[in-house]
């Protein structure tokens, strides 16, 4: 009441402080002064409605009370949830930071990991080191081998040009020919048949192709789906910003100007009666204007109320909509993930075709290059027959010229060459015998190949089996994820901490996973570089396994040449008897000539001239027969250094072909040794990829658990702030509650104000007409009495 009291002074010092003082001195007339019944009644009922009034209105203070205690509980309610809220979140922070505790103990073994792959690495440049140095010197002795070999050929070819036909030359070329063209058939075949498989292949990549875009474009709509519903979100919370805002403007009513002056009383009593009338009908206006405001306060009051439960009714229907809109956003998530995961599953596809195109054109890429060498080898054939043609014709000139030269030659050449051939013939049986063992080699290496592809079979089985479990893995994470999510709530600080920490934890297995892929590329590099010089060694190995092959060819052809040599050393004998049955038949004519000698000396002195001449071509003849002879030793000399160098090659050969065992035995122990650290590399990697993947999942959880905090943050904000406006209505109809009762108050005090000059001029006006009937009796009766 005191309150009150001093917001009526308040209000009535603002308009002019003689009304004020006025107001007071009436306070106290009032007091003093003895009350008349009609100002009793009109008391009475003043004070009933106004009981009536401040009833009505505490009724609204307890209604609205009991509404600002259900706030409160609201409220307090909220406070709990909050501190639940923390409490989860602190719970939360432990198990991030358990998990902090093992994701560093996980990264201190990636370390430890890293280190022992750093010093096999290490190790393996150590090895790699004495085997390239192992591998220069097997190149200088092969280089030191094939000079050796170059001078043998050179030999060999000389010789071979003095002892061979071109007959058998011709029906060898006619034999490779037709193996060349039945290979040549046999590659274009095999070239039709990739080309088919590629247009297959071609096929499937296009088929695959549109398959992706069709999955792309329903992701594309999928996703156009989702920035819709978020659009439709963002305008459903601006509605609500918009609706949840209540302007309420007070309209104040001004009381109307009463002129309250002393100099009024002297009016006249007609007019004073009227002007009472006007008074009384305009407190009686002023009564029911205030009941019509009173009434349209409680209809305004009772359209708060419909329009707060129809705030709360709407809200649970947005509540319940988000709800529903949440659940479909989560079916959409789960759609998309499985649609992300056939997306992976197709690049997979896509992958393991692309790798099958690569391998199918590298073999078609061999293939071709198998093609143009063995052109090229044609053509160099064919260019090499050419020559020896023009040397075998040169040759068969030089013979015929020289047949007639070398027939005493060949008598005493047999024997030497049987010899020589009975020795080639042996270094022939070790040349296939080299040639077995070269063969058996071959047979080993393809077996080790086809173990070795054995085992990368096994290696991608079990690689399958490792995805099948990481995508349980997956599932399960995904299970764990929707649990953690269902738990947290309201962390965005310690979130936000723990995302930069993974995300530095992410960037260092990142840049481990770099340095450890550069490493194993530089290996590859390594393991390519030694087998290509592995691949290189087998090639040359085959072209001298060629090369003995032709040896033995050219060998066979030696035999035949010899063979018929043979037979011209028959014939030549033959001749040569022919000769001697001749010579016989000549002695007998000299005998002849003689017996005509003796008859006939007058022709002596001539033929005696004659016979001197043959003698000294006689003795030309034996001095070329001399240097024949001398040659022929020269030759032979030469043939007995040729067998020496042949067995000293030979015996450099064996001990080529041991050193190249024992390197290929060496590189069998480093292929397996790196075996083993491909896969021990390979183990770390998928162990790190799933390390990775683990921390994509956790990463994706937390941004999951990070969106659903803010959308769960921002329906704390939006519910505090609708309390907030709540409460903030709920204080300006307190206040406008309090101006109306300041403003009743005033009203109630301003009527009793004008009640009390109404009664004191009524007082005024009966005084002055008790005094007018007291002067009007004795005018009457000294009228009367005049009369009388």
């Amino acid at each position: 009441m005191t309150t009150r009291t001093r917001l009526t002074k308040s209000r009535l010092q603002i308009p002019t402080k003689e009304g004020l003082v006025y107001y007071e001195e009436r306070d106290s007339k009032v007091g003093d002064g003895v009350g008349c019944p009609g100002q009793s009644t009109a008391k009475c009922t003043y004070c009933s409605a106004q009981q009536r009034s401040g009833r009505t209105l505490e009724q609204e203070l307890k209604t609205l009370r009991a509404e600002i205690a259900i706030k409160s509980r609201q409220a307090k309610r909220a406070e709990l949830q909050r501190n639940q809220a923390l409490s989860n979140a602190e719970r939360l922070s432990v198990t991030l930071k358990n998990y902090k505790d093992e994701v560093g103990e996980k990264l201190t073994k990636v370390m430890k990991s890293e280190s022992r792959l750093k010093q096999t690495l290490i190790v393996c440049d150590g090895e790699r080191m004495e085997l390239d140095k192992r591998c220069v010197a097997l190149e200088r002795e092969k280089d030191e081998s094939h000079q050796t070999i170059r001078r043998l050929k050179e030999r060999c070819e000389r010789a071979e040009a003095q002892n061979t036909e071109c007959s058998l030359l011709q029906s060898q070329v006619q034999g490779a020919e037709h193996d060349m063209k039945m290979e040549l058939n046999q590659q274009q075949e095999e070239v039709q048949n990739l080309k088919k498989e590629q247009q297959d292949l071609n096929q499937l990549i296009a088929f695959q192709q549109q398959r992706l875009a069709e999955q792309q474009q329903e992701i594309q709509q999928k996703v156009s789906e989702l920035h819709s519903l978020e659009e439709i979100l963002q305008r459903l919370h601006l509605r609500e910003g918009t609706e949840g805002v209540f302007c309420v403007n007070p309209c104040l009513l001004t009381s109307a100007p009463h002129a309250t002056n002393n100099d009024q009383v002297n009016l006249q009593t007609g007019q004073c009666y009227q002007q009472l009338l006007s008074v009384l009908q305009s407190s009686n206006q002023e009564r029911s204007q205030q009941a019509v405001q009173q009434r349209e306060l409680q209809a305004q009051l009772q359209s708060a109320q419909a329009q707060l439960s129809s705030m709360e009714t709407t809200l649970g229907q947005r509540a319940a909509h988000y709800q529903s809109l949440y659940a479909e956003l989560l079916d959409k998530a789960s759609h998309t993930a499985a649609l992300e995961k056939e997306l992976k599953k197709t690049k997979s596809c896509l992958v393991i075709l692309q790798e099958q195109l690569l391998e199918k054109s590298s073999a078609y890429s061999q293939a071709a290059r198998r093609n143009c060498q063995l052109e090229q080898e044609l053509l160099d054939q064919i260019s090499v027959l050419d020559k020896k043609q023009r040397e075998f014709q040169q040759a068969l000139d030089n013979i015929q010229e020289v047949r007639s030269e070398k027939m005493k030659k060949h008598t005493d050449m047999m024997e030497v060459l049987q010899l020589s051939l009975d020795q080639k013939q042996s270094e022939m049986k070790v040349l296939e015998q080299t040639i077995c063992l070269r063969d058996r080699q071959r047979e080993e290496a393809q077996h080790a190949a086809s173990l070795l592809q054995v085992s990368l079979d096994r290696l991608t089985e079990g690689s399958k089996v490792e995805t099948k479990r990481n995508e349980e893995a997956l599932q399960h994470c995904k299970e764990r994820a929707a649990e953690s999510a269902a738990k947290v709530k309201s962390l965005e600080a310690a979130l936000r901490s723990c995302q930069e920490e993974l995300v530095h934890c992410h960037q260092m297995i990142q840049e481990a996973n770099q340095e450890c892929v550069r490493q194993l590329q530089l290996k590859s590099n390594e393991v390519a570089a030694l087998q290509k010089e592995v691949d290189q060694e087998q090639r040359e190995r085959l072209r001298e396994e060629e090369e003995a092959r032709r040896q033995a060819g050219e060998l066979t052809r030696k035999e035949r040449e010899l063979k018929e040599a043979s037979h011209q050393a028959a014939h030549l004998s033959h001749s040569i008897t022919e000769l001697s049955a001749e010579m016989v038949r000549c002695r007998g004519e000299l005998s002849a000539m003689e017996l005509e000698l003796l008859h006939l000396r007058k022709d002596s002195s001539s033929k005696a001239s004659q016979l001197c001449q043959m003698e000294e071509e006689i003795q030309q003849t034996h001095g070329l027969l001399k240097k024949k002879s001398e040659t022929v030793v020269m030759l032979e000399e030469k043939l007995q250094r040729r067998e020496l160098n042949e067995c000293d090659s030979v015996q450099r050969t064996e001990a080529l072909e041991q050193q190249l065992q024992v390197m290929r035995a060496e590189f069998a122990n480093t292929l397996q040794h790196l075996e083993e650290l491909r896969t021990v590399f390979q183990h770390t990697h998928l162990t790190s990829q799933q390390q990775q993947a683990d921390m994509e999942k956790l990463s994706a959880a937390l941004r999951e658990s990070q969106v659903e905090l803010e959308k769960r943050n921002h329906d704390v904000f939006n519910m505090d702030a609708a309390l907030k406006e709540h409460q903030d209505e709920l204080q300006q109809r307190a206040q406008l509650l309090g101006q109306l009762d300041v403003l009743i108050r005033e009203h109630n005090m301003e009527m009793e104000m004008k009640v009390l000059q109404l009664q004191e001029a009524l007082e005024k006006t009966g005084a002055s007409l008790k005094d007018r009937n007291e002067e009007v009796i004795p005018s009457r009766t000294a009228d009367s009495s005049f009369l009388h």
